[in-house]
């Protein structure tokens, strides 16, 4: 019986350091990326490519170099499922990208209003890579880092998929403030980025692969950019 009570208290207290490095980490990116839009505003290139990898992306590598994890295959960065991956993200991004245009095509009664930024061959493809490396470190966070512990905890994926979306949600609350939307349209985005979340979480644990969600990410970024 002690032997039991004893394998009962180190998976319990495995469980809550799985928890506390989770939501520790959570935490510091949120209050950062959080004060950082709140004080500062860059180039969306920079923030996108050099704060994000630096606020989102470091603290992970960080995280995983200090509890001696093998950070590539644990964060789904590897060749397994690569094809599936690929298509099932292609087919998810598109598939809210249409969505989210279905309601701005409603929201404007009936008509598409493109962003202003000139619908060129070579912007559109300079947002689509600007979106992936802003899916990367996203998505290295979420889907790599976060999803892959909390499923360990909660041995239910519906509940970790809910529980990651929703973290992934609240990340982005404070640009949509400090961006001045209408309350409605703030609610409206969380609902999206809720959406996204689920979706990115179901596909990452089905692939075990971080291209599925980054894919689905960058496509959906990109037809919310160009269509608004």
């Amino acid at each position: 019986m002690k032997l039991l009570d004893r394998w009962y208290f180190i998976r319990a207290k495995k469980k809550l350091a799985i928890w506390h490095r989770s939501l520790g980490l959570y935490a510091f990116v949120f209050i950062l990326w959080g004060l950082y839009r709140l004080l500062f505003r860059f180039p969306v290139w920079i923030e996108e490519t050099f704060f994000k990898a630096i606020v989102f992306g470091l603290p992970v590598f960080v995280v995983l170099y200090k509890t001696k994890k093998k950070p590539w295959s644990f964060l789904g960065m590897t060749t397994k499922n690569l094809f599936e991956a690929v298509y099932l993200g292609l087919g998810l991004g598109l598939l809210l990208g249409f969505v989210g245009q279905l309601g701005n095509f409603i929201r404007h009664q009936g008509s598409l209003v493109y962003s202003d930024f000139g619908l060129t061959a070579s912007n559109i493809g300079a947002f689509l890579i600007l979106a992936l490396i802003t899916a990367f470190w996203e998505e290295l966070l979420f889907m790599g880092y976060i999803l892959n512990h909390l499923v360990i905890t909660l041995k239910s994926e519906w509940q970790t998929a809910l529980i990651t979306s929703g973290l992934f949600s609240m990340v982005h609350l404070p640009a949509l403030v400090v961006s001045q939307l209408p309350t409605a349209q703030i609610i409206l985005q969380l609902i999206l980025l809720i959406t996204l979340g689920i979706g990115n979480s179901i596909l990452m644990l089905r692939t075990k692969n971080l291209a599925a969600p980054i894919l689905a990410h960058a496509l959906w970024g990109t037809t919310i950019f160009i269509f608004r």
